[in-house]
């Protein structure tokens, strides 16, 4: 005689771990990471904040697009400036729920309003606010979006580290 249905003991598989990209915002399964941002997640990753960057945005930040380098004029400088880091501070604290009329906003409605006045060029670049940027790869700094710009095509560790979170190590992979 067969087991009733609601008695049968469902077939499970192996829990699946999913891990936030800081440059794209979604949550990804591990086959979606390289091993060495997968890494990086377990040892300096929080629940609060994403370290690894998924395959496809290292990828895409690895493909050069001929056209907007071509069209890039070095003189002129791109108007951009994003919101400094202390007002995104006071934002963050407006909106903790501890003022009396301010409502408490979860850690992730806040990233989303956040990600709308901090602009993103490129995996492992910082908008440090009103104009500067940060290469966390390099650990540089430059004062302007098309020195920026600039240090992402000439820069080879920064290759090198969007390669290795891309998963494309070794000298065939090379672009």
């Amino acid at each position: 005689m067969p087991r009733p249905r609601h008695l049968e003991q469902p077939q499970t598989t192996r829990g699946q771990c999913f891990y936030m990209c800081r440059f794209c915002d979604q949550w990804q399964a591990t086959d979606k990471f390289s091993k060495d941002q997968l890494k990086a997640a377990e040892v300096q990753g929080t629940p609060s904040k994403p370290v690894a960057v998924c395959l496809a945005c290292a990828r895409l930040a690895l493909q050069v697009d001929a056209n907007r380098v071509a069209d890039d004029d070095p003189d002129e400088e791109p108007e951009y400036a994003s919101l400094p880091l202390e007002s995104r501070f006071a934002l963050v604290q407006a909106f903790t729920g501890e003022y009396e009329g301010m409502p408490a906003f979860s850690e992730d409605v806040l990233r989303r309003i956040l990600s709308f006045v901090v602009l993103r060029p490129c995996p492992f670049v910082s908008d440090l606010g009103e104009g500067l940027f940060r290469c966390t790869a390099c650990s540089r700094d430059f004062p302007s979006f098309v020195a920026v710009l600039q240090h992402i095509r000439t820069s080879q560790r920064h290759v090198r580290t969007l390669q290795a979170a891309a998963g494309l190590t070794g000298d065939r992979h090379a672009l």
